[in-house]
């Protein structure tokens, strides 16, 4: 596990390589969440303006590139530090506060364990998969699951954008 780990740390999450990789897909990321910010259509957003949720599903080097270009980390128990084991998933999740009419992002990776594999254990509330809230340089706060104001997450989140990439 830790050749498998160093591996995707050096092809996959190394600056140059996860922008080139990731900026595509982290863009549409970006441009869905503004969508659901603005409440109308931004050019470049998967889903309607409606969605409530909205899935995009990859494979563990996107989940590495998109780490890589934000620079979060995560330990979740039973695996070596930033692993992306199958079935892991970066949660991207905006909050919006009533009180003060701001919207917020909040970034976690959620997976279940080993032990969850290999014993074939259904994730369900009782049995939850392993979950760490991610703090996100040059955004994240110490507000409760590491939440970025919006326009920091926006302005963060562009700039680790490699725009000839983009499309």
């Amino acid at each position: 596990m830790m050749l498998h780990t160093s591996y995707s740390e050096l092809m996959r999450r190394t600056p140059y390589l996860a922008r080139v990789r990731g900026s595509n897909l982290l863009s549409h990321v970006l441009r869905s969440l503004e969508q659901a910010a603005a409440g109308k259509p931004v050019r470049g957003a998967i889903g309607g303006t409606q969605n409530a949720l909205l899935i995009v599903s990859g494979h563990d080097t996107n989940i590495s590139n998109l780490a890589g270009m934000l620079g979060v980390s995560w330990l979740l128990p039973s695996y070596q530090q930033d692993d992306a084991p199958p079935g892991g998933a970066l949660i991207f999740s905006l909050w919006h506060s009533p009180a003060t009419g701001r919207n917020s992002v909040r970034l976690q990776f959620v997976a279940q364990t080993l032990d969850q594999m290999h014993r074939g254990v259904p994730l369900s509330l009782a049995s939850p998969p392993a979950r760490a809230n991610l703090f996100i340089p040059g955004c994240s706060t110490s507000a409760e699951g590491h939440a970025c104001d919006w326009a920091s997450f926006r302005a963060t989140t562009a700039a680790s954008l490699a725009p000839a990439f983009v499309n």
